[in-house]
């Protein structure tokens, strides 16, 4: 019998205080560590010298209300960086890669530069739903649950296709993002070296389990048969057997805690923590509505909603710290960093706890007054002496103050699910008026493209190409491409103006689409061109796999597999793979490979190619895959 006794303490996130002067801490660049966080949002930080980078020791919020971002310093607890926007969306995330941090909400992408924070492009997000944000260094990446689909985020953001719907997600240690199609019953794995999604394992079809990070590698636990089986990009390893009767609805925890996965059983309000052997080790929480588990370096942090409380355990179930938030608008919400430490928000993004690598709750420091709107971090200020409060004093020595900026930064959005209408005061390309000196003599939208065509290409893709119509005085500033299945949600694309093509992917097989192109100006969006097409019941994908050497005409960096995957033919069936390139025609004699009992098959060890520039495709059974550019290493 397991009892934990709660020694409680209430945590209130930092209040507002007049005129409070804050001391920038210089940032001393540490190696990032693995450990474990909360946090309670903060406002007011002080703007950051230009040029200045940042070690991995942190992790970047939003404040909608005052249309902010704020960087806390996982290591000192404090503030140091900010920047403002034209507008941030309730509930949007912040994560950052090398060089930029991205704003990601439901309706646009803001880009903003690590450097001089500074907001550089501001881009439709790729689907009309908020995504699960996973900060970490091989992305960051956003996942599309809904709508199937991955963005990872750098200067020019790529878009990829899950195939479907994703039930859950998790990254593993080398930076692989692993995603979960329960309606499929596939593993789908996007390494950081990718530029697609590809399904080596197969799972039970349902929703009966889910994704896990346990030490160097992931695993897949099964809630029904109450089994736990790594996953590897060769498919699956081999299963162990639980010590433990998970229910189907077992809360299953992000995070990576050493030797330990995370799971709540919510009906038997308790904690389990699932060791590599399959043992479990129950730890009984109290009765509350407990959200799924964030896991760190040496601790796991549960969130119960319904008392506004945060329970830290160690790996050994050993409880570390139990805090209550006071109550505030929004709820609280657990966030992890690419520095390993677990933050938690409250007050919509105002307020920042964070949890120390001993699983105590510690509140951020910083200038709890926030500026008032349009005002910049680095204005000068009246002190309590009545002198100003300049920039200067709140960096770090020698550094050099961002000056005052005028005015919020603007940046412009367009139509972002095909739904909406365009209207003068929104171009598809961010961009105002042409000239900004009024419209010629009636200016009109664009006519409908001309010329519009869609078809499939092999490997679930589908091109859609068109010829421009009239542009009716102003230039055409973009296009919005829509695709939608039958009896499905639209799903769309905004494309600049001179764009004539665009490929489409991850498209689901024997289903019809209606897609639609409508071209947009200063004026707004014209009426939309539209066409129907359906797609086949089979489909062959090709794209490059692992790196091999054939010796003497397949040579590093360049050599790799051409890996094949074949989806939607008969069940248990040998078919011949003929391989063909752009420059040697039918290079390979080919291999007759055999489906699994689904109809699939995943060629991984098969066709070696190194002609850079050179387009490879394969035939099966009169299925043509897709013409892959084969790309330098």
């Amino acid at each position: 019998m397991y009892v934990v006794v709660y020694a409680r303490r209430v945590m209130r996130c930092p209040g507002a205080r007049p005129r409070v002067r804050r001391l920038r801490l210089p940032l001393v660049l540490l190696v990032a560590v693995f450990l474990v966080a909360g946090t309670a949002a903060v406002s007011g930080a002080g703007a950051t010298p230009p040029g200045l980078t940042f070690a991995d020791v942190g992790r970047w919020f939003a404040d909608p209300q005052t249309s902010r971002i704020y960087r806390v310093n996982g290591t000192t607890h404090a503030v140091d960086a900010e920047a403002r926007l034209d507008r941030v969306e309730p509930g949007a995330e912040v994560v950052q890669g090398d060089l930029g941090v991205y704003v990601v909400g439901r309706r646009r992408i803001d880009t903003v530069d690590k450097a001089d924070l500074t907001v550089e492009t501001s881009i439709p997000a790729p689907a009309a739903e908020q995504p699960l944000a996973f900060d970490v260094p091989s992305g960051p990446y956003g996942v599309y649950p809904g709508q199937g689909r991955v963005v990872r985020f750098s200067d020019e953001p790529t878009v990829m296709e899950a195939g479907g719907p994703v039930a859950g997600a998790a990254v593993g240690p080398d930076g692989t993002l692993w995603l979960h199609r329960a309606d499929r019953g596939l593993l789908c794995e996007l390494t950081p070296r990718d530029d697609r999604v590809s399904c080596p394992a197969r799972v039970p079809v349902g929703d009966r389990g889910g994704l896990a990070t346990l030490d160097d590698g992931v695993v897949f636990v099964d809630t029904i048969d109450d089994r736990m089986t790594p996953v590897t990009g060769d498919g699956l390893g081999e299963p162990v057997d639980l010590a433990a009767d998970l229910p189907a609805d077992a809360l299953i925890g992000a995070g990576s805690l050493p030797g330990r996965v995370a799971v709540v059983d919510p009906g038997k309000n308790r904690l389990l923590l699932l060791g590599p052997d399959g043992s479990a080790q129950p730890v009984p929480l109290p009765p509350g509505d407990w959200a799924a588990p964030v896991s760190g370096r040496s601790s796991v942090a549960l969130l119960d909603a319904s008392s506004r409380r945060i329970v830290v355990f160690d790996r050994d179930g050993e409880e570390r710290e139990s805090v209550t938030v006071p109550k505030g608008a929004g709820s609280p919400e657990i966030r992890q960093g690419q520095d390993g430490r677990v933050y938690l928000v409250c007050d919509d993004g105002r307020r920042v706890l964070v949890l120390d690598d001993q699983g105590r709750a510690v509140a951020v420091t910083g200038n709890d007054e926030p500026s008032a709107p349009g005002e910049s971090s680095g204005a000068a200020r009246p002190s309590a002496a009545g002198r100003p409060d300049v920039a200067s004093s709140r960096l770090p020595s020698g550094a050099t103050p961002r000056p005052p900026a005028t005015g919020p930064v603007e940046s412009g959005t367009g139509p972002l699910d095909g739904t909406g209408p365009l209207d003068g005061t929104e171009s598809l390309d961010g961009a105002g008026p042409a000239d900004g000196a009024g419209p010629p003599a009636a200016p009109g939208p664009p006519d409908p493209p001309t010329r519009l065509v869609a078809a499939p290409v092999g490997g679930g893709e589908l091109t859609v190409d068109w010829t421009p119509g009239a542009d009716n005085g102003k230039p055409i500033t973009g296009y919005v491409v829509t695709w939608t299945a039958e009896g499905g949600q639209p799903s769309s694309r905004v494309l600049p103006g001179g764009s004539r093509a665009i490929t489409l992917t991850g498209l689901s097989l024997a289903a019809t689409y209606r897609v639609t192109v409508a071209a947009g100006n200063a004026v707004g969006a014209g009426a939309p061109a539209d066409t129907a097409v359906t797609m086949p019941s089979r489909s062959v994908t090709v794209y490059r796999g692992e790196d091999t050497t054939h010796e003497p005409d397949c040579l590093p960096p360049n050599c790799a597999y051409i890996q094949v995957e074949l989806h939607g033919f008969e069940p248990n069936t040998q078919y011949g793979l003929e391989p063909y390139s752009s420059q040697w025609g039918h290079f390979n004699p080919g291999a007759g490979l055999g489906t699994d009992d689904q109809g699939t098959l995943i060629a991984r060890h098969r066709f070696p190619y190194s002609g850079v520039g050179e387009t490879v495709w394969v035939e099966v059974d009169g299925v043509t895959s897709n013409r892959y550019v084969w790309p330098a290493r």
